[in-house]
């Protein structure tokens, strides 16, 4: 009977480990951030793409954003420090995408996307770069603990990908403004990428980037 008890306890906890582990799943808001989750985000963006089929002048635009320095403010101020960066990144997230068809979405760690809907690829690369500053220029002492000497100054790295003229699916948009984010990584951080009318990638360096590693 003890062993019929514990199967029984096991099984429960098992059952309900995996429905909270689905719920996160099909979650649509990230519950830190507020902002759609990484499955919302794809959902939402291929429902735009469907609809741009069928619109021969529409013009969509995924921005990828990857917080520079991160982990060295996480492991500066702890993971508290860290919940509290990318909240107030997410508010600032929000502000550059107030569109009401635009979305903002963490896409998972410290990487952020968002859709601009119906915006030329030459204003969509002008709005990241807005971000890009406005990331730059964040007062973060309120947010710093107040113990704390050490100062870590936060910036973006981000890449522009536009439909139709980069990709024309939600997976090839993803993969193609995930390169141009790399690639301002590698120009050192504090920059927006995107790709000229031959496919290369343009770097626009910030007032802050510099070389070193991701």
């Amino acid at each position: 009977e003890a062993m019929v008890t514990l199967i029984d306890q096991a099984a429960f906890a098992y059952a309900l480990a995996s429905e909270r582990e689905a719920y996160v799943e099909r979650a649509e808001y990230d519950a830190l951030t507020g902002l759609l989750s990484p499955r919302a985000l794809r959902e939402r963006l291929t429902a735009a793409l469907e609809r741009a089929r069928f619109a021969p002048l529409a013009r969509i635009a995924l921005v990828f954003v990857d917080t520079d320095r991160f982990k060295d403010w996480n492991d500066t101020y702890g993971h508290a420090g860290g919940d509290a960066l990318l909240r107030t990144l997410a508010q600032t997230l929000r502000d550059a995408a107030p569109g009401g068809d635009e979305l903002a979405a963490r896409n998972g760690g410290d990487e952020f996307c968002l859709v601009f809907t119906d915006t030329e690829k030459s204003r969509a690369v002008a709005r990241a770069q807005a971000l890009r500053r406005a990331i730059a220029r964040l007062d973060l002492d309120a947010i710093r603990p107040a113990h704390a000497t050490a100062r870590v100054a936060i910036t973006a790295s981000i890449g522009v990908a536009a439909y139709p003229a980069d990709a024309q699916t939600p997976h090839a948009l993803l993969e193609r403004a995930d390169e141009a984010m790399y690639h301002s990584k590698r120009g050192g951080r504090d920059a927006v990428s995107y790709y000229d009318a031959g496919g290369a990638l343009v770097l626009l360096a910030g007032e802050g980037a510099s070389d070193g590693d991701p």
